[in-house]
């Protein structure tokens, strides 16, 4: 069957749920190049499997994986694989909070009871940045450095997906329609807009610091 284009910004590419009930979405940008670290919600599609354990590490002095997909309410967990200490730490409201310095599984996991983007930082290292993206979608998943990213349940089509990525900020996610091997292409070039950048993070929190010392 031929790729069907929809009008919006984007393309998706979907293929035929496997046996599993997973069904499979790639995402491209305006380059043609594999999209990483999207956010793809599927809002009409129910998962039946158990929320699995959410984990961003540190490896390397970064947020490892860069992107991460929290049910709401559930605990994510914040393991540190590097030799130096970590202070991670979001102002993102109302899901903002502080994890004093720690080494290796000392860190208590932390849940959000609240629904958007959560922007990572650490106040050692200014150039780390990551983020959790909090939702109540159960058939929820990022796409990884080739794009794709396979999704639980089964699909009706057309149906309704959302998509976030790092570019968008706090803004919601975008929400389009798809048709049975559908395509969706980003309208510019993901891969150079969510390299990391200078944050603004620590001079929020040391300014935040200095006010209540």
């Amino acid at each position: 069957m031929p790729a069907q284009k929809v009008c919006f910004c984007c393309c998706l590419c979907l293929f035929a749920a496997s046996a599993w009930g997973d069904f499979r979405v790639t995402v491209v940008d305006v380059e043609g190049k594999p999209a990483p670290d999207v956010v793809v919600l599927a809002p009409s599609v129910k998962s039946e499997r158990p929320p699995a354990r959410v984990t961003i590490d540190q490896r390397d002095m970064q947020f490892v994986p860069h992107v991460i997909v929290a049910p709401l309410g559930e605990p994510v967990h914040f393991p540190n694989s590097d030799k130096t200490r970590h202070q991670v730490y979001s102002f993102s409201a109302p899901n903002n909070f502080e994890l004093k310095l720690y080494r290796q599984q000392d860190a208590p996991p932390v849940s959000f009871a609240s629904e958007g983007v959560v922007e990572l930082g650490c106040n050692i290292h200014d150039s780390m940045k990551g983020y959790i993206f909090v939702t109540r979608v159960s058939s929820h998943g990022v796409t990884n450095a080739q794009g794709l990213v396979s999704l639980p349940g089964v699909v009706n089509y057309p149906t309704e997906l959302q998509i976030w990525y790092p570019a968008l900020g706090s803004k919601s996610p975008k929400a389009v329609e798809l048709q049975a091997d559908g395509v969706l292409t980003l309208d510019h070039a993901v891969q150079a807009s969510v390299v990391n950048k200078p944050s603004s993070l620590r001079d929020r929190l040391q300014r935040f610091k200095r006010q209540n010392d």
